[in-house]
Parts: C-alpha cells; sequence; structure tokens
C-alpha cells in the first residue's frame, strides 16, 4: 500500500508518518530562518557612517638632543556609529609655516567601542637641519611672539562591516610658546 502526504510518497504507514514529521518540522525551521532573516535585515539597514574629526590635541614640542624635536598631539575622533570599528592607518603631513616639516604614517589594528571618542597618536622626531635651524635658531623661534603656524593635513582610515571610511585631516593651529 503507497500512502502520499505532502508531495511524499511512503511504502509504510510507519515511515510515512516519520516523513511528514520530519517534512512539517523541515518546513518550520525553514520558515524560523525566513523570518529571522527579515527581521535582522529591517534592523540592520542602516548604512554606517564616517567617523568626525573633532580636533587636534594640544601640540606638545620637547627638545630631546641638540639636533632633533619630538612633535607630540593626537587627533580626537568620534564613532556616531552602533557598532564597533578597527582603525586601519593614518597618514598625516605636518606643515610648519607653509613648509612641509615631517610625516607620520602608521599602520593600525585597534578597535574603536561604538559611540564613543578615540584618538589616534601623532609623534613625530623633526630634525632641527631639516628646519635650516640650529637649536638656538629654534628656541628663538619658537618662543617669539609672533607663534608659528602649525598645519596637519592628511588621512585616516577606519573599517566597520568590511566598510573602509577614509577621514580627512586638515588642521591648522597657531602655536604660541611663552615663558
Amino acid at each position: 500500500m503507497c500512502y502520499k502526504y505532502f508531495s511524499v510518497t511512503c511504502v509504510e504507514k510507519q515511515s510515512c508518518d516519520d516523513s511528514v514529521l520530519l517534512y512539517r518540522k523541515a518546513m518550520i525551521d525553514k520558515k524560523l530562518v525566513f523570518l529571522s532573516l527579515i527581521v535582522l535585515l529591517l534592523n540592520g539597514c542602516a548604512q554606517p557612517e564616517s567617523p568626525e574629526l573633532r580636533s587636534i590635541g594640544e601640540v606638545e614640542i620637547k627638545m630631546i638632543s641638540l639636533s632633533t624635536v619630538r612633535l607630540k598631539s593626537e587627533a580626537i575622533l568620534y564613532n556616531p556609529n552602533k557598532s564597533s570599528m578597527v582603525l586601519k592607518e593614518s597618514a598625516i603631513d605636518i606643515e610648519l609655516d607653509g613648509k612641509k616639516i615631517a610625516s607620520v604614517n602608521k599602520q593600525f589594528d585597534l578597535k574603536i567601542a561604538r559611540e564613543s571618542e578615540f584618538t589616534v597618536p601623532i609623534e613625530v622626531d623633526i630634525q632641527l637641519s631639516d628646519l635650516n635651524l640650529d637649536a638656538l635658531g629654534a628656541a628663538f623661534g619658537l618662543l617669539s611672539n609672533k607663534g608659528r603656524e602649525i598645519h596637519f593635513v592628511g588621512k585616516i582610515k577606519v573599517r566597520t562591516y568590511g566598510v573602509p571610511f577614509t577621514i580627512p585631516v586638515d588642521y591648522t593651529e597657531n602655536l604660541k610658546i611663552s615663558l
């Protein structure tokens, strides 16, 4: 005797009942998977936003030898997304009074928390000979009342869910050092 249920053909009644139960369970599983995918797609369709550069932190200049100064600062950014990101790279040129004095190129693999501020370090050693200054000239140049204009220009790269973002950096500050 042959039984046919839900387009399943069975030879024996017991095997047919088992087949029908397996078929029904498989259909319920498929429906649950399909509904779960729809819910995930509807909730996860928000396009990730690019992080924003808020500012460049205080610029520190320190003489580390008679021929070298160390410039330290940090780029302060904000991740507006509801998901974490990964900081991948920074490539920033530093100009002093319109003349390029250094480049900072760093590779990272740092996790950035969701909806939070994060910093990207900017640190470079600059030879005074590259500035056409000696130690005394650099000290008098930086300590003058006129001040010096420092310009950071470049990009910072981050990634979230495989989507890359390039954040432009274009920030100018007037350095005034007084005693």
